[in-house]
C-alpha cells in the first residue's frame, strides 16, 4: 500500500551509493582540502599584520619605480640617497628586478634588505 502523499525531492534509499557517492565524497574531500589550506595560509599572514598597521613596521626600498618591461624589471626613476637600494650602488635609470613576482606587491619588513 502507497502513502496518501507524496514527498516531492525525497531521495531514495538507493541514493548515496555506488559511484555517485564515490564522486561526491571526492568533491568533499577536495573542497575540505582547499578549506584547510586557505585557512593555515590566513594564519600564517596574520604573522605579518604589523607591517600594515604598524608605523615603522613596515620597510621601503627608497624609490620610485616605473613601469614595469616585459621581464619585469623596473627602472628607478628616483631614489632617496641614503635609502637601501643608494647604498647599494643603485642609480636613477638602473632597472630593478625582483627574485619573485609576488615580492613587487608585497611589504618589505624593516629588517629586510
Amino acid at each position: 500500500m502507497s502513502a496518501p502523499y507524496s514527498v516531492v525531492g525525497a531521495i531514495p534509499a538507493a541514493a548515496g551509493t555506488g559511484r555517485s557517492a564515490w564522486v561526491l565524497w571526492r568533491w568533499q574531500f577536495v573542497l575540505l582540502a582547499v578549506c584547510l589550506f586557505t585557512a593555515v595560509m590566513n594564519l600564517w599572514a596574520l604573522g605579518y599584520w604589523q607591517r600594515g598597521a604598524v608605523q615603522g613596521e613596515s620597510g621601503t626600498l627608497g624609490a620610485r619605480l616605473g613601469p614595469t618591461d616585459a621581464e619585469h624589471r623596473f627602472p628607478i626613476v628616483a631614489l632617496i640617497p641614503a635609502s637601501p637600494l643608494a647604498l647599494a650602488g643603485a642609480k636613477v635609470g638602473d632597472q630593478l628586478a625582483y627574485d619573485h613576482l609576488g615580492d613587487q606587491i608585497r611589504q618589505f619588513g624593516t629588517d629586510e634588505t
